[in-house]
């Protein structure tokens, strides 16, 4: 078995981790804030 470490992100909202996916619909302007790291 695996383990996956994960830091708490230092503007996250909320207690709940969400894949980028997800936030799209969720969160959009924390999307677009995350989604701008992979301009390239």
């Amino acid at each position: 078995m695996g383990w996956l470490y994960h830091h708490r992100p230092h503007d996250m909202l909320g207690e709940t981790l969400y894949p980028l996916s997800m936030l799209e619909t969720r969160h959009p302007a924390v999307y677009r804030r995350q989604i701008a790291k992979y301009g390239d």
